[in-house]
């Protein structure tokens, strides 16, 4: 009996070391996916799926060729913001993408499978030995480096290089930092996007001709602008615009060509300084935007 309890008592302090040196294992720093978006994109949206299920789906579905519409379903009801940055090209659209979600990890084989259509290549990190799975399909890439952040498009590597870098920071030198690759004041427009879809361009001519249908040439330095679901309809969204411009006069001949664009009155307009513009509750159908996120 002496024998046994002297074996308890063995254990039970073994145990007691194990649990002590597990509190006190390292921590690492928890990712937020917008630090993974770089500053070589021209537009950035960011998309809360609370706000507007429907354009998730699209989003999800205009890229994950091989996958059916109750696989992205499933998708979208696991995500909580997408954060993108588009560059249009003269035939298509290449997108940066992050996204903040909730994926269930042992549902990726089923969805990214050689079956339907993906290549599947392990990635090892540049400054660690972390390695990365890159499902790819038709010049598409896509990454999920843990269980809340999905990576996709464009640079796929650099992401995930950037989410190694973050991800490997000591928790206790993390605290209260903020980590992006984006200017500061475009990061916290996007991460504070809760109950609105925010979006930013710095090629604003280009986005709004093509919103449009009507070539604009305007001395702009930036648009910046939030909408979410008209209440009276379904099909529509109401946005607000922020445009900053390179001086007074650019402001003046500028708020004209808008007002005629938009079919606006004087009273949903406001200019907060000498150079900015900002314009409310423009109504605007949910198919124009598809149009721009080419949907």
């Amino acid at each position: 009996m002496k024998k046994l309890n002297k074996i308890l008592s063995l254990v039970i302090f073994t145990f007691a070391l194990a649990g002590c040196k597990t509190i006190s294992q390292k921590t690492y720093t928890k990712v937020d996916p917008l630090s993974l978006i770089d500053y070589n994109s021209s537009f950035y949206i960011a998309v809360p799926t609370s706000v507007d299920p429907e354009l998730s789906f699209n989003v999800l579905k205009s890229n994950l060729k091989g996958a059916s519409d109750s696989d992205i379903k499933t998708i979208t009801r696991k995500v909580k913001k997408v954060y993108i940055g588009m560059n249009r090209e003269r035939k298509n659209t290449v997108i940066q993408g992050a996204i903040e979600a909730d994926v269930p990890m042992l549902y990726i084989p089923k969805i990214f499978s050689k079956k339907q259509g993906w290549t599947t290549k392990n990635y090892s990190a540049s400054s660690s030995s972390n390695q990365y799975q890159i499902y790819s399909q038709n010049n598409f890439t896509l990454s999920f480096p843990d269980s809340e952040v999905v990576c996709l498009g464009r640079d796929i590597e650099e992401m995930l290089d950037e989410y190694d870098r973050i991800h490997n920071i000591p928790a206790e030198e993390s605290v209260n930092k903020e980590y992006y690759k984006v200017i500061y004041d475009l990061y916290t427009w996007l991460k504070q996007a809760e109950d609105e879809i925010r979006f930013y361009t710095n090629k604003p001519n280009a986005y709004l001709s093509y919103l449009l249908g009507t070539n604009l040439d305007m001395k702009l330095i930036d648009v910046s602008g939030s909408f979410k679901e008209d209440p009276d309809s379904d099909d529509q969204y109401l946005l607000n615009f922020a445009f900053a411009f390179k001086n007074t006069t650019a402001l003046k001949a500028g708020k004209a060509l808008i007002m005629i664009a938009f079919g606006l009155a004087s009273a949903d307009c406001e200019t907060p300084s000498d150079t900015t513009l900002v314009v409310r509750n423009i109504h605007i159908k949910k198919s124009a935007l598809y149009k721009l996120l080419v949907l």
